[in-house]
């Protein structure tokens, strides 16, 4: 979203609030145990969900 921590990040890569506040109010009527609205969001939480290598 545009806010001032987010200043530098480019206006193509933000989240428009009223679709991170449409996800956000499904998730809670569907009991969500978590709510991830943005890609980077995602793609964060599955790289730390994945299974480390094998070493």
């Amino acid at each position: 979203m545009d806010t001032d921590m987010a200043a530098h990040v480019p206006v193509g890569q933000k989240i428009d609030p009223a679709s991170m506040a449409t996800q956000a109010l499904d998730g809670l009527q569907y009991g969500l145990p978590e709510i991830l609205t943005d890609d980077c969001s995602c793609q964060v939480e599955q790289s730390l969900a994945a299974q480390p290598a094998a070493a």
